[in-house]
């Protein structure tokens, strides 16, 4: 393929070797891996060993001892059938890839032992998330012999690729057919998706694939908030795992050189690495998030997801970041993604994608905001957790100039979220029966930013069940067994898709965000019908970020008949308010007055925010 003129300076190379050197430090002989948080050996089935000895063996080639300690440790724990085939795959064949093209010739018992190890990680067609159908993919891209079976390989991940893209460019994660009702796309696994794209422009000059590279990047705009953050939507939000792979992407893209300082991803990349120094822990290990603060239980900080470790994500960044940067590896940039354009064109500028339900919203040049609008099918719908990470009507990011103002959302048990409402943040939240129902759906999106202040109208919302409802038969719970026995849980999946709609309560949602003061407004309209009584279990929620309390705080209700507005007391603290530690990736507070019963009729509340300078 064609070649553009060679990378320049990256700012990366300084974290290429911090990282490893942190990553090598807890390699030891007898075990690989270490998990500093866990005290035990990195787990076995996942696929922190192999993203060690990736990571090892391009800093030090052959002489550095630990990646072979890794890579070995990893051969003796992980079975005849390796967990998480598709990543421990694909780092094995970059491995491969690299002692092959190395200086030294391949010695039998290495040869032998990369053999045993990719013989580990077989391959399935499909998985429950499109990320991995498409990792999978990739491997077999890369395997493919030149000429027609490469061409075959390719095309089947464009084929993929085209399918799990939104016409705006953002990548669907769930479900494995897009559903007109809904879809999920997490920001962290749009970033993965780009990079899968940004490694396989690498083996093949197909035209389109180099078309939905283009796409993938140019949605990245609507993940970055201008300063330090690229996410806020989805699982795994804010962590060392997004933000891995789209720095690797950024290089392997041309876009980490000194010549693209000033450009929108080399300002979104020196931005993650400014926050990534805040996140250096004492061991040199990266925070998998910036929340660095440690649950109740004292095992695992906020805001993780529970297949997150330590050792795994620095690893597997450690390993992004130094292939990504081999020099040794391959040079320049393929001329089929020279010229990549940043969506719009601008960053000062409102931009949605509406089949995905997110907006990034920019008032002036220092306030902007990441909205779910329409809301979208949660991944892993469950019987007892709540969650609300991707629940329309709601920022999921608010910064104003270097602050942060407004923390994501959070995945709780209900449980939690029964005993104390004011984790819901900005979801409005309610008891109607003995369900939990939360207005997260809505029909239409409309965006007004002609002036300072920018008014997103979200119509035709309806509540829905926040948790999925017990099997209470005999015949559906023998059903939900066999699912989860034989269909890897693609029944209870589907039922995301399949979310049942109050009939009782309806009501509309409009955020003001204003660049003066600044301020963040938010109207909620409700109307509640039939006979069901209706709780409001978080009148007034929102979520503030934990060290940036807004000065000012007004709460007013609308009477029902004179449509006149009354002030509510709604002190900054004391008794009419409830405020809860959030478990967010960004340390948080979910705050809330009292739950009140609502009447039959409409109801309606405004909340306004204000910061100052």
């Amino acid at each position: 393929m064609s070649e553009v003129a060679t990378l320049g300076a990256s700012v990366l190379q300084p974290w290429v070797d911090r990282l490893t050197q942190a990553v090598a430090a807890h390699v030891r002989p007898d075990t690989g891996l270490w998990d500093a948080l866990e005290q035990r050996p990195s787990p076995a089935d996942h696929y922190g060993q192999t993203s060690a000895a990736l990571a090892l063996y391009l800093q030090g080639g052959p002489e550095m001892e630990q990646w072979g300690w890794a890579l070995r440790a990893w051969l003796d724990r992980c079975g005849s059938r390796a967990g998480h085939a598709p990543f421990n795959r694909l780092l094995l064949l970059l491995l491969r890839e690299r002692v092959i093209t190395g200086a030294q010739p391949v010695t039998p018992a290495l040869e032998t032992m990369l053999d045993e190890a990719l013989q580990r990680c077989r391959l399935d067609r499909h998985y429950p998330s499109n990320n991995w159908t498409l990792l999978a993919q990739l491997c077999r891209l890369i395997e493919a012999q030149p000429g027609h079976p490469r061409e075959r390989a390719a095309q089947r991940l464009i084929t993929l690729l085209e399918r799990w893209t939104s016409a705006r460019g953002g990548f669907i994660d769930f479900p494995a057919r897009p559903d007109p009702h809904g879809v999920a796309t997490p920001m962290a696994y749009h970033h993965k998706a780009l990079l899968i794209a940004s490694i396989a422009v690498r083996y093949t000059r197909a035209p389109a694939l180099a078309n939905i590279t283009q796409q993938l990047y140019g949605w990245v705009a609507l993940t970055w908030d201008g300063g330090e953050y690229a996410g806020g939507l989805g699982r795994s939000t804010h962590s060392l795992f997004g933000d891995a792979c789209l720095v690797a992407s950024l290089q392997l893209l041309g876009l980490a050189g000194a010549e693209q300082a000033d450009t929108p991803p080399g300002r979104a990349l020196r931005g993650v690495l400014r926050r990534w120094e805040r996140q250096r822990r004492i061991d040199g290990l990266l925070d998998l998030t910036p929340a660095d603060r440690v649950s109740e239980a004292g095992t695992r900080p906020a805001g993780w997801d529970d297949y997150m470790h330590l050792s795994v994500y620095n690893a597997w960044a450690a390993a992004l970041l130094a292939w990504a940067s081999d020099r040794q590896r391959r040079h320049g940039i393929p001329g089929e993604i020279a010229g990549l354009q940043w969506a719009g064109g601008r960053t000062d500028v409102c931009q949605q994608d509406a089949q995905a339900g997110v907006l990034r919203a920019q008032a002036g040049p220092d306030l902007c905001a990441i909205i779910s609008t329409r809301g979208q099918a949660p991944q892993a719908y469950s019987r007892d957790t709540a969650e609300l990470r991707y629940a329309g009507g709601q920022p999921v990011h608010v910064r104003y100039r270097d602050r942060v103002l407004c923390p994501p959302p959070v995945r709780v048990s209900a449980e939690s979220l029964s005993r104390s409402p004011a984790l819901a943040g900005w979801v409005p939240l309610f008891q109607i029966g003995d369900q939990l129902w939360a207005l997260a759906d809505f029909r239409s999106v409309a965006v007004d930013a002609a002036a300072p202040a920018v008014r997103i109208q979200l119509d035709g919302g309806r509540a829905v069940p926040v948790v999925r409802a017990a099997a209470r038969t005999l015949w559906r719970r023998g059903l939900a067994a066999l699912d989860w026995r034989w269909f890897d849980g693609a029944l209870g999946r589907g039922a995301a898709l399949r979310r049942p709609r109050s009939s009782a309560l309806f009501g509309a949602i409009t955020l003001w965000l204003d660049p003066a003061g600044p301020s963040l407004r938010q109207e909620i309209r409700l109307e509640c019908r039939g006979e069901d009584p209706v709780h409001y279990l978080n009148p007034g929620g929102h979520a503030l970020v934990a060290d940036q309390p807004p000065p000012a705080r007004r709460f007013q209700q609308q009477d029902p008949l004179t449509r006149q507005w009354t002030e509510v007391l709604f002190p900054a603290s004391g008794p009419s308010i409830v405020s809860v530690p959030l478990p967010s990736t960004i340390p948080g507070l979910g705050c809330a007055l009292p739950p009140k019963p609502l009447h039959p009729g409409p109801y309606a509340h405004r909340l306004t925010l204000g910061w100052g300078d």
